[in-house]
């Protein structure tokens, strides 16, 4: 539990300096929605685009991808996508799991908050250790673009 409440005051940052609030739509859209759209061969939501802001990272039997949820019309961050692709130990399956981070709602903070911490130790774990080093990777870049000003 201790290791989930960091994930979220490490990212606190970032959810501060946000212009979008994640409406319960982009948040249904991205822990249901997207996995079916994929499912389909449909096309992203319109009106948004996923930018990837990572490589794939792979740590023990977890694959994590981050991507930025952007909504066009505002130009504007609405929410980071978090796929995560757990390998069964027989066979080459994957268990899937689609997380929505949002960005300036509370409730919705508290339903990721509440997703994560169903997950056991090995993968909260991995994906602790992956999401501080994306937010160290992403805090060295902005401090690093504000000294070259």
């Amino acid at each position: 539990m201790v290791k989930n409440l960091l994930y979220l005051i490490l990212l606190s940052p970032l959810i501060s300096f946000a212009q979008h609030s994640t409406t319960e739509t982009e948040y249904n859209y991205l822990t249901k929605g997207y996995k079916e759209d994929l499912a389909e061969g449909r096309d992203l939501k319109s009106g948004y685009r996923l930018d990837p802001m990572e490589e794939e990272i792979i740590i023990a039997t977890y694959t994590f991808t981050f991507s930025a949820f952007v909504k066009l019309d505002e130009k504007a961050l609405a929410a980071v996508l978090v796929v995560v692709k757990s390998k069964q130990l027989l066979g080459n399956s994957y268990n899937s799991y689609y997380l929505c981070i949002p960005i300036n709602n509370r409730e919705l903070n508290n339903r990721y908050l509440q997703s994560i911490t169903s997950w056991d130790g090995p993968i909260s774990r991995a994906y602790a250790y992956v999401s501080s080093v994306l937010f160290a990777n992403l805090a060295t870049e902005g401090v690093n673009r504000d000294l070259r000003k």
